[in-house]
Parts: C-alpha cells; sequence; structure tokens
C-alpha cells in the first residue's frame, strides 16, 4: 500500500499525479500461507515433540519416535503382565516388545501410531491437545486420512491409496456426469507429444480463452501430478510426459491428460500394498529396477529413465524423468538410467 498526503492509503503507487509513500509491514506472526509459516511451525512442533520424549529420526526429520522398554511376568497360575522395569516384586522379568509411538508430520497434518495398550499414549495425546487444537483421530470409510490419501490396514497388508482424490480429479477434468468410458493405458496408444502442435501466435496465447485454458490444464496436471508421486507409480511416465507442455498445453495434450483421468476412472481401486508377512528371503531386502527408452523425445531427441525401488514387496520411491543430455546409443540412455537408479538406491 502507498500513503498519502492526505493520509489516505492506496493500493497504487501513484493517485492525480502525487506519489505515495510506500508502506512496508512486520509481521510479528507467521500468517497462514506465508513461505516462512510452514517453517516456523515445524520448528515448534519439533519442539513440543522433543519436550514429550519422543525423538528425532536421523533420516527422516518428520518422523519422531518414542519406546518404552517393558519385561513380561508371572505369578504361578495367573495370566501374565507387563512392568517397564526389569525387576518387579523381587521377580526377574523377560524382555518382550517395547511400546511405542510414532509421529509422522507433514507441516500440520499429522498421523500417529502407537502399540496397543501404550501407558504413555494417553499422556501423550493430552499434551498434544493442549499445546494444538487437534481435529480428526479416527478413521473415515475409506481408511485412515494422511496427505490426500487413504492408509488401510486388513489382517494381511498395509494399503495406501487415492480414491477421493482420483474423484476430485476427475471432476475437474471431465466434469460431473461426463463420459468416463475406461482407458487400457495411461497415455492414447497414438499420442506423439510434441512441441510442433502448441500454439505460437502470441495473440492467440494471451487470449483470455487461453490463458484459462492453461490454468485449467496445470491444475488438473498439478493433481496428476501429486497423485502420481503418493501412489500410483503406473502414471509416472504419462505425467512426465504431459508435463513438458504445462508452460504451452496444446489441444493434443489436453486430450492425452483426458484420456489419463479416464484411466485413473478404471482403476481407481489399485493401491500400493505392503504384505505384512512374507517370506525371510524377502523380507528387509531392497530391489531396484532400471530402464529406458531411447531417444524417445520428438523435440529434443532425448530419452527417458525410469526406476522403481521396492522393499518389503512394496514400492517406496520411483521416478519417470527425461535425461539431461543426449544418449548416442542405447547403451548410453541404459547406462544414464541405472546410473540416476543406483544413487538413489543408496
Amino acid at each position: 500500500r502507498w500513503r498519502y498526503k492526505d493520509g489516505t492509503d492506496r493500493p497504487i503507487p501513484t493517485f492525480k499525479g502525487e506519489n505515495g509513500d510506500l508502506l512496508v509491514g512486520h509481521c510479528r506472526l507467521a500468517l497462514y500461507g506465508l513461505p516462512q509459516a510452514c517453517r516456523l511451525f515445524t520448528l515448534g512442533l519439533h519442539k513440543t515433540l522433543k519436550q514429550l520424549g519422543l525423538n528425532q529420526s536421523p533420516v527422516e526429520p518428520c518422523l519422531f519416535t518414542k519406546q518404552t522398554p517393558r519385561w513380561t511376568y508371572q505369578y504361578d497360575g495367573k495370566p501374565p503382565f507387563d512392568k517397564p522395569t526389569p525387576t518387579f516384586d523381587g521377580m526377574e522379568g523377560t524382555p518382550t516388545t517395547p511400546h511405542h509411538i510414532h509421529v509422522l508430520h507433514h507441516v500440520d497434518d499429522i498421523i500417529v501410531s502407537f502399540s496397543p495398550g501404550n501407558p504413555d499414549y494417553a499422556a501423550f495425546a493430552e499434551a498434544l491437545q493442549t499445546r494444538y487444537a487437534t481435529t480428526g483421530g479416527s478413521t473415515s470409510d475409506t481408511g485412515i486420512p494422511f496427505l490426500n490419501m487413504e492408509i488401510n490396514s486388513s489382517g494381511q497388508s498395509i494399503q495406501l491409496s487415492q480414491r477421493s482424490h482420483i474423484r476430485q480429479m476427475l471432476d475437474a477434468t471431465l466434469g460431473e456426469g461426463a463420459d468416463r468410458s475406461k482407458e487400457d493405458t495411461p497415455l492414447p496408444v497414438t499420442f506423439r507429444p510434441t512441441r510442433l502442435d502448441c500454439p505460437t501466435d502470441d495473440a492467440e496465447l494471451q487470449s483470455p480463452k487461453y490463458q484459462a485454458f492453461k490454468r485449467k490444464y496445470q491444475s488438473v496436471l498439478g493433481q496428476a501430478l501429486w497423485i502420481s508421486c503418493q501412489t500410483r507409480p503406473d502414471i509416472s511416465f504419462a505425467v512426465s510426459v504431459l508435463g513438458r507442455f504445462a508452460s504451452n498445453p496444446s489441444d493434443q495434450a489436453w486430450k492425452a491428460l483426458k484420456h489419463l483421468a479416464r484411466y485413473l476412472a478404471g482403476t481407481i481401486d489399485l493401491c500400493i500394498d505392503f504384505p505384512k508377512t512374507m517370506p525371510d528371503q524377502v523380507k528387509n531386502v531392497l530391489l531396484s529396477y532400471a530402464d529406458s527408452d531411447f531417444g524417445a523425445c520428438h523435440d529434443t531427441s532425448r530419452s527417458t529413465s525410469g526406476s522403481i525401488m521396492m522393499l518389503n514387496q512394496g514400492p517406496i520411491s520411483w521416478s519417470a524423468k527425461r535425461q539431461p543430455l543426449v544418449a548416442l546409443s542405447t547403451c548410453e540412455a541404459e547406462t544414464i538410467a541405472l546410473c540416476s537408479a543406483a544413487i538413489k538406491t543408496v
């Protein structure tokens, strides 16, 4: 804002030939939406969690854990019971699985897990709710919500999906009640992405109609990107290709994006599955796979690298990205993809 001699504040630097004095405000609190707000909230939350006795993971800064050792005791003819001390009533206890509390957060989106019967959880939850106005705390019809994901824990596995977020994308892309016929592939088989299909006329690029179309394309693409990063590695390549046209989308790219939406509509129940039991030979074994095409980008002649890392029979990291340089052979393209996958594996 600018302040003028008559004491009036206006959102313009000049008014009727008079220059106003620029006013600069100093925020004493982190307002919601400011870049610094997330950082300051995170620092405050971390301080609170540490005061409550939780330890920060050295490899995942947003994960906090508290473990309480316990020992099992049993009197003759009576059921066993647990105590947090190695000796009780003159008896030596048998070490058993410790109680735990896990807290994982992404800014103010928090998920908490704890072992059944944990005596520390009630005090922890009460202290956290005293400091922060928490909401939620229960599961929904689609599972435990976290970061627009639904987490379902069955007797056999833990499943991650994004059904509700996919429905939002479908409404934004196809419209409510529009044709949502299923597609078998994330991209049309005949789709050949090239910038030659993008508009080049300056008048068309600056027109309100095209600007509105561009914003809609970017919004839907952003939703697809979030889905591909969280729970759907099968659409990573499609999102990577369509992302090349985010700054100047064509009608062909929009049709391909709608095709991707219809593919998601037909595969909305696909999810990432982590089995709770597995053979010992694959338990805690990290497997990495890498592949590439060769010069498939028609505009740059660059290849695309693809990789996926599996742990305990479930994917934990994946990528489909155009390579930064032009490979001169399929062997070179494969080597570049393998190098990128090796870095991520390490």
